[in-house]
């Protein structure tokens, strides 16, 4: 029997993300890190509100745990106080593990800084855009937030 390479059709953007998950371009770092998980379902009277427990970390992606099984697909994670918001896409979910795709690209200075937390909570406090190389895009106003 003749064996092709397997192709996966590129039908939807969260397919195109996993496809491009394949040939990962960017170093994982470890870390142990919560973030914030916000969801806006339609149709939902709230939006759903959570937490991820980050594994590791890259400019491309993170894998995490969650502690709700009902994270979609789609989702926003919001770093500090509402400061910034990174738009995601979970590509695979193994062993209550969730592969997540960032959908923007993050900086290499954001990444590094948050592998090197040692206070698992940090990240769900207020924090310093300068610590995290963010100075540029995180809204110094408040109760504004910038997306990536």
């Amino acid at each position: 029997m003749d064996h092709q390479p397997a192709t996966i059709a590129a039908s939807t953007y969260v397919s195109r993300l996993a496809f491009e998950q394949q040939s990962r371009a960017w170093i994982r770092r470890s870390c142990d890190v919560l973030v914030n998980v916000n969801v806006v379902s339609h149709g939902a009277e709230a939006p759903i509100r959570s937490r991820l427990h980050v594994h590791m970390i890259s400019e491309s992606g993170m894998v995490a745990s969650a502690c709700r099984d009902d994270i979609p697909d789609c989702f926003c994670i919001s770093i500090g106080a509402e400061q910034y918001h990174i738009a995601c896409a979970s590509v695979h979910r193994q062993d209550g593990r969730l592969h997540i795709r960032f959908i923007k690209q993050q900086p290499e200075a954001f990444v590094m800084t948050v592998a090197s937390l040692t206070d698992r909570h940090a990240l769900l406090e207020a924090i310093d855009p300068d610590v995290y190389g963010l100075a540029e895009t995180v809204d110094p106003s408040a109760g504004r937030a910038a997306r990536a």
